[in-house]
C-alpha cells in the first residue's frame, strides 16, 4: 500500500515540475509577438522561440532547431505529461 501511495505522489511531483518548466519556458523563452489593431481582420498573433527564432501560432506548434534547449525541455515535458509506452520484444 506505501509503494502505491509513493508512485502517485511521485507522478504527481514530476507533472507539476513539468508544468513548472513549461511555465517558466513560456514566461523567459518564448515571446508573443502581435502585429496590427486587435479586432480587426488583420491583427496577427504568433509565438516564437527567442533561442532559435522559429515561430507558430502557439508554443507547441514551434518547430525548434535540433540544438535548441527550449525545444528539448519542450519535449521533456511532453514526454512527461504524455508517456510513450516502452516497446516490448
Amino acid at each position: 500500500m506505501r509503494r502505491i501511495k509513493e508512485d502517485h505522489l511521485t507522478k504527481n511531483l514530476i507533472s507539476d515540475l513539468a508544468d513548472h518548466i513549461d511555465d517558466v519556458i513560456g514566461d523567459k523563452a518564448i515571446s508573443l509577438n502581435t502585429r496590427g489593431t486587435e479586432g480587426t481582420l488583420a491583427y496577427e498573433e504568433w509565438n516564437s522561440c527567442d533561442h532559435c527564432g522559429h515561430a507558430g501560432e502557439s508554443q507547441s506548434e514551434i518547430q525548434h532547431d535540433m540544438d535548441c534547449p527550449v525545444g528539448w525541455f519542450q519535449d521533456l515535458v511532453d514526454d512527461v505529461r504524455n508517456p510513450k509506452p516502452k516497446e516490448t520484444k
